[in-house]
């Protein structure tokens, strides 16, 4: 599901939400966020389960556009995070 997602978000049909720096977690500020939930049944958006932290990278220019998954994990625990934090050596 992640990597369907990240093909949408390159595919310009869906984007992430902003993220900053957080005292919790770390500097997240050029990474985007998209919350997700396996269950096809679970459609409360604000308890879904699982969240993708992505980035863009390149020069801006459309051919040059690369969009990086930097962590998968879950919402709780603020674990997606922990992760993409961990994951870029920050």
């Amino acid at each position: 599901m992640a990597i369907q997602l990240l093909m949408d978000i390159r595919d310009g049909r869906i984007s992430g939400l902003s993220l900053d720096e957080s005292s919790a977690t770390g500097d997240l500020s050029d990474c985007y966020k998209v919350y997700f939930d396996p269950d096809p049944e679970f459609d409360n958006r604000s308890e879904w389960r699982f969240r993708l932290v992505y980035r863009l990278l390149g020069d801006g220019a459309v051919a040059g556009l690369t969009v990086e998954g930097v962590a998968v994990g879950r919402r709780h625990g603020l674990d997606a995070y922990l992760r993409a934090v961990a994951n870029l050596g920050r």
